[in-house]
């Protein structure tokens, strides 16, 4: 005998409640409608598929090839690690093909070892060999379910309102599901509360698990992606951990373009964290100017000044940087670019401290042509208030920040009180007094003979009081840190000492690539360090509203990169034969992201792409018209709503039978109405006698038929058709 099936099957409507709530939570109402119409439509038309154990696995291995394809498709578009939540976000989609061969099918249930390879080989092997096989049947509708509600939950991750309508659908499934829910209400009640605050904190570690996943593609600093913030690791304890996945790609015909490339620029500094302040009271987004776009929709050219755009100087560029784009993207770049051409994208804007910003780019991967020029035209002139600012935190002694800042004392920071600040350190190395050149080369020396980088900082300060004077800590106490420490530090002293600076991050050029020629930026290559506006002087000037202000005019601004040589090929700049794959996979997948975009490429990948789908499509339909069957309703006495009966062939020869026999009474079995034939058309008495037993085994026997019983009733079937249409 068959095994018991291990599941029942969900109440009408479940799943498709469930795949609409799916739809709206995930921004998908139109395919979640399709969804539900598609599995509970079964409830209300006739057709049915002949269900086969090799029908279900085709299934189950269409659902693997849609999951492989829509991997792929994620992993050209990406590798950020929230791309694996997209995938489990669309597996009612791609899962669609088992529930709806499960919901269409003949039978109620499929054999479990439908989705084990060796399982399934081990049944075949067993029934070649004569030896009995009892296959597990299940019904897949409750995992279904559980798949919906959990892509559902990946929609809106910590979305309380999103919550309750999981709960809802989880107590009417487990209510339904269970067979103690109405017998011992008290305790499935209070099952069903524990349940619910299990699920109430998982939907809260999701929550963080998006945040944390979030931020996985940013570096240690925490730039964000329009380049206002660079939340540095100053202040924490611990080991930087550096990524070496490829940013971006540097090609040229320089053989090494620059030492360094920068992304953005922060003039305002507090508490470890750096911000781009405009110099005027308005909001940040109010600081950029739009690029100027010329060239035609295929060949974008983004100037700074329309004069760039002088005739026979697009031809060569000095720099083709490649790499992956976000909807806002600071770009790595030179502080001498005058022209972007090639860059595909809405928009490119920049903002008066050289920060270049990409919006809404129109590919996930970029690549463009960078034409170099001799003069800065993206940064403006220095603004005391903010170039010149040192926060009193870190310049003053303990007894200044205790009389202007209102410090108290803290028990276990005693440290904080012996920290002389940045002033004195600045007047010990006698940095007013040097010329701007002097200044600097007198830092570097103080930075090369007494500090040490270092990634593990096993002193650090985490938060309190100290928190505000990790700067002043560094140049007086620990003398260890990373690039963010020396370029923080730097541009403090170099503020200290009246020369206005930024602090910066970028990448430290350091890896070539002979092969391909070009130059790699990993994450581990981030950098970080200030520019420093020398050989300036000031004026002063009043405004036209009467208020008086000083001017820098004269200068120019120039890097300043004051971390030790050790850096230098430290974070992780060695690559494993691991990483190298993943490189090659990369770079792959970039490039052919480039490919298919490219005009003339786009239409042979859409002929191609659309052959295969209706090649699958085709495939499938022809399967499915040839399979397909009705269900016979039958009315049962006592009961509301009709029965379905089993349906098998023969069923298919009453419409042909009817001429000779006449319409079937009601209550006359198929088989004994049909065996009147026999007395018309002898001829057919030994096909009518198989065809009837192998009928009366298909719909009664309780142990499952084999699947050339079935081919054997139908070829049967067909024999008789012939038989009625030729004899009529």
């Amino acid at each position: 005998m068959s095994r018991k099936p291990l599941a029942v099957s969900p109440p009408r409507l479940l799943l498709g409640v469930a795949l609409l709530f799916w739809g709206g939570v995930t921004g998908h109402p139109g395919v979640g409608l399709l969804c539900a119409f598609a599995v509970e439509a079964r409830w209300w038309i006739d057709l049915r598929w002949k269900s086969s154990e090799q029908g279900f696995v085709r299934a189950w291995h269409l659902s693997l090839v849609l999951l492989l394809l829509a991997s792929a498709w994620l992993w050209l578009a990406g590798e950020n690690a929230l791309r694996l939540f997209d995938l489990l976000m669309w597996m009612p989609v791609l899962f669609l093909p088992v529930i709806l061969t499960q919901q269409y099918a003949g039978t109620d249930t499929m054999p479990l070892n439908t989705f084990s390879f060796v399982a399934r080989h081990k049944m075949l092997s067993d029934r070649a060999a004569g030896r009995p096989v009892n296959p597990i049947q299940v019904h897949v509708g409750y995992t279904y379910f559980c798949l919906v509600l959990l892509a559902a939950a990946l929609g809106r991750p910590g979305d309380m309102v999103s919550f309750a309508g999981l709960a809802v659908l989880g107590v009417v499934a487990l209510y339904f599901g269970s067979p103690a829910a109405g017998r011992r209400p008290f305790s499935w009640g209070g099952a069903m509360l524990v349940v619910l605050v299990i699920s109430f904190g998982g939907v809260l570690a999701m929550q963080q698990l998006f945040a944390l996943l979030g931020g996985a593609g940013i570096r240690m600093t925490g730039v964000d992606g329009v380049g206002n913030e660079a939340r540095t690791a100053i202040g924490s304890v611990g080991k930087i951990k550096l990524s070496n996945r490829i940013r971006w790609r540097v090609s040229g015909p320089r053989t090494r373009p620059f030492s360094l490339f920068r992304t953005a620029s922060f003039n305002r500094y507090g508490r470890g964290i750096w911000n781009h302040r405009p110099e005027e009271r308005i909001p940040r987004e109010f600081d950029y100017d739009d690029m100027i776009l010329r060239g035609s929709e295929s060949d974008k050219i983004w100037v700074f000044r329309p004069e760039e755009l002088v005739a026979g100087t697009l031809e060569d560029p000095d720099l083709r940087i490649r790499g992956e784009a976000d909807e806002m993207t600071v770009l790595p770049l030179p502080d001498t670019v005058r022209v972007l051409r090639g860059l595909a994208a809405d928009g490119v804007t920049w903002n008066p401290l050289g920060t270049v910003l990409v919006e809404n780019p129109d590919h996930r991967v970029i690549d463009f042509a960078v034409f170099l020029g001799d003069a800065n035209l993206t940064e403006s002139p220095p603004n005391d208030a903010l170039d010149l600012h040192v926060p009193n935190a870190e310049s003053q002694s303990y007894e200044g920040l205790e009389e202007s800042l209102g410090f108290q004392r803290f028990r276990g920071f005693e440290e904080l009180e012996k920290l002389d600040g940045l002033k004195s350190t600045c007047d010990k190395l006698g940095l007013r007094e040097l010329p701007d050149e002097e200044k600097i080369d007198a830092l570097r020396a103080f930075f090369r003979e007494n500090f040490t980088y270092s990634l593990d900082l096993d002193d650090g300060i985490v938060s309190g009081p100290m928190a505000v004077r990790a700067i002043s800590r560094f140049l007086e106490v620990t003398r260890k840190g990373h690039c963010e420490y020396f370029g923080s530090a730097a541009a403090l002293l170099l503020r200290e000492a009246g020369i206005p600076t930024r602090y910066c991050e970028g990448f430290f050029v350091q890896e070539h690539d002979l092969k391909r020629g070009e130059w790699v930026l990993r994450g581990s290559h981030a950098h970080a360090w200030c520019r420093a506006y020398v050989g300036g002087r000031r004026t002063r000037t009043v405004l036209p509203d009467g208020t008086p202000k000083m001017l820098w005019s004269g200068g120019k601004w120039i890097d300043v990169d004051l971390t030790p040589p050790a850096a230098v090929g430290t974070g992780g700049s060695g690559i494993s034969w691991s990483r190298a794959l993943l490189d090659r996979f990369q770079r792959a997948r970039e490039d052919i992201l480039l490919w298919r975009t490219r005009p003339g490429n786009r239409r042979l990948v859409d002929l191609v792409m659309a052959s295969i789908a209706a090649l699958l499509v085709g495939s499938i339909a022809v399967r499915v018209w040839k399979t397909r069957t009705r269900r016979r309703r039958t009315a049962i006495a006592g009961f509301r709503e009709r029965v379905d009966v089993p349906v098998t062939p023969l069923h298919s020869l009453e419409r042909l039978a009817e001429p000779w026999l006449g319409t079937r009474p009601v209550g006359t079995p198929l088989t004994r109405w049909l065996h009147r034939l026999t007395d018309k058309i002898p001829a057919a008495e030994d096909a009518l006698s198989q065809a009837t037993t192998l009928h009366a085994k298909l719909r009664f026997d309780p142990i499952d038929p084999k699947e050339s019983e079935r081919e054997q009733l139908e070829h049967l079937c067909k024999h008789l058709r012939k038989h009625l249409k030729n004899s009529g």
